[in-house]
């Protein structure tokens, strides 16, 4: 049996294999995921996983390892990878970070060239049947996480070239189709149909190494649902949901939970991370009209709206786009949650909670992440630091309680940093997070010495208190994943979001 992925106490990934006679474990080798043998088992096709983009083969003993294809700048290679009946040929997937253009590319191992097979932005998954048939699901709508439907096309089983047009095989609503893999006889597909969401829960924060009770459950839908404040009463905590279709912002109380949330922005289109401006006066939150399945907006709005009621207006237009799977790293990290309109994109933005200071804006440009202080009534004012970062990691930052600080970290397998650095960019220190890695988000705690985190592990993820000196408690663990850790004004309670997932593998009989 082959195994990829993270394993042991780090989460380091690798390949191993396990004799059907025994446990025992044999490590093949590290830093790859998604190992898939060839039909003959003489031979493994993987993916490099910090490298994120690069498809490798070696034998089935781990030797003889050489990169087929390198994925170009801003794209991350997708599961699943196929194998031709022969062995000499790979069907795999790439796709772009920004989530617009996906594609189905086949290589040749012979003579080491690659062929384009599908442009299809919304691909998400396929398998290559041995009569040559390549069927794939493709959303209905890039906006839509649950819509999918199933298609084929025939390829030539020496060029990879398509014959014919694709040919659509069913007509679902409400139906995700991933993981699909056929019958030797091709009469047969099983897939998984799943639907991932999350939801919004509280939980009480006691002293410190004391461990809190169980979190309290404060949104009870099963849509997508992201805390990103509290309102400065500490009543009420604003969150995005897409329960009414269109992603939006939403106010749940916190005094009689749980519940569904009311919405604030009514008919304004697509809107989230909602923020209170500094002196407590302002809904701040980024809006942006929808483009079509094929071209994700470059330009969105950030808003502002009296707390207390009234017409939204704008700040002013910022660049990149905040929706689904904005410039994660597809390849690299293995957690593929921020695609539900959770983990963010560019841009981001935070407030301090002190009147007089100024809110920060983060925008993405190539290798760096440009920091930017701005006003919600005058608008922008001055670039105020620049963090180089590698174009191939997630990242996280936060703004301190004060305004002064930033907190800045990237999503490592190997390690787990906050680099503190003020707004005039001098780095103050680094705290590393011990016995952790794969950290996911921060915020700052209300004393701003002390921070909340996410960090992912191959058994779930936990909820970090983190001191100062970088010694982290455990407050909450999950089997699934959480994310967006915040702090109400009072530092009593904590608001964040928790995926869930209903999966089932599905059996689709006479396909052929």
């Amino acid at each position: 049996m082959l195994i990829s992925g993270p394993a042991g106490p780090k989460d380091r990934t690798g390949i191993w294999v396990v004799a059907s006679t025994g446990n025992e474990l044999q490590k093949l080798r590290d830093d790859a995921w998604a190992a898939v043998p060839s039909p003959d088992g003489s031979r493994i096709a993987f993916t490099r996983a910090r490298a994120g983009a690069e498809l490798w083969v070696m034998t089935s003993g781990g030797e003889q390892s050489h990169r087929v294809f390198t994925a170009p700048a801003g794209y991350g290679l997708m599961d699943p990878i196929a194998w031709s009946a022969d062995g000499r040929r790979l069907v795999f997937g790439s796709r772009n970070r920004a989530g617009t253009d996906s594609r189905i590319l086949g290589a040749d191992l012979d003579s080491g060239g690659t062929v384009e097979i599908l442009s299809e932005p919304t691909v998400q998954s396929f398998t290559w049947a041995r009569d040559g048939r390549l069927v794939y699901t493709r959303l209905e709508s890039r906006m839509n996480l649950w819509d999918s439907n199933l298609w084929e096309v025939m390829l030539d089983a020496r060029t990879m070239r398509v014959r014919g047009k694709p040919r659509r095989l069913s007509h679902w609503t409400d139906f995700n189709c991933m993981r699909l893999d056929m019958s030797a006889d091709g009469k047969r597909l099983s897939f998984i149909r799943d639907r991932l969401g999350s939801n919004v829960y509280l939980l009480d924060l006691v002293g410190k190494g004391v461990q809190p009770p169980a979190p309290q459950r404060l949104t009870v839908d099963r849509w997508i649902d992201w805390p990103s404040a509290w309102t400065p009463d500490g009543r009420s905590v604003l969150f995005h949901s897409n329960r009414n279709g269109a992603l939006g912002v939403f106010r749940r109380t916190v005094e009689n939970v749980p519940g569904y949330g009311d919405p604030i922005l009514p008919g304004e289109g697509r809107s989230k991370d909602a923020r209170i401006s500094p002196d407590g006066r302002w809904i701040l939150y980024i809006a942006w009209t929808e483009g079509t399945d094929q071209e994700q907006p470059i330009q969105g709005r950030l808003m502002r709206k009296p707390i207390s009621g009234g017409v939204p207006q704008m700040v002013f237009p910022v660049s990149g786009h905040p929706g689904p799977a904005a410039d994660e790293n597809l390849g690299y990290r293995p957690v593929p949650f921020l695609t539900l309109y959770g983990g963010e994109g560019n841009p981001r933005y935070r407030c301090p909670s002190v009147a007089d200071k100024p809110c920060v804006l983060s925008e993405k440009l190539e290798n760096e992440i440009v920091f930017t202080a701005f006003d919600p009534l005058q608008g922008k004012k001055n670039e105020v630091a620049r963090i180089g970062v590698e174009r191939s990691r997630p990242y996280f930052w936060d703004l301190s309680p004060d305004g002064r600080r930033i907190a800045f970290g990237t999503c490592d397998e190997a390690s787990s940093r906050i680099r503190i650095v003020t707004l005039s960019g001098e780095a103050l220190r680094e705290i590393s997070v011990k016995g952790w890695t794969n950290l996911g988000s921060v915020s700052w705690a209300i004393d701003g010495n002390t921070f909340f985190a996410a960090a992912w592990a191959s058994k779930g993820s936990s909820l970090l208190r983190i001191s100062p000196d970088g010694e982290a408690q455990t407050l909450y663990r999950s089997s699934f994943h959480v994310e967006n850790p915040v702090a109400s004004p009072d530092g009593r309670k904590l608001a964040f979001g928790e995926v869930f997932a209903d999966a089932n593998v599905w059996l689709l009989d006479h396909l052929r």
